[in-house]
């Protein structure tokens, strides 16, 4: 599956909720910058940990 567009779709349904992204940062507990990232298809930053490897620890 693509994510091109992904971010699109985020600030789409946070603006049909007529949240701002400060308050979206709070109730999602992800940073404001990294959801402005998100909404800007911005994905060059990656996400840290096993989500990110695709590993699992042992």
């Amino acid at each position: 599956m693509s994510i091109e567009g992904l971010g699109r779709k985020f600030q789409e349904a946070r603006n049909a909720r007529n949240l701002s992204l400060e308050e979206a940062a709070r109730l999602t507990r992800i940073r404001q910058s990294r959801l402005a990232e998100i909404e800007a298809d911005d994905f060059s930053t990656g996400a840290q940990g096993t989500a990110h490897s695709g590993r699992t620890p042992n």
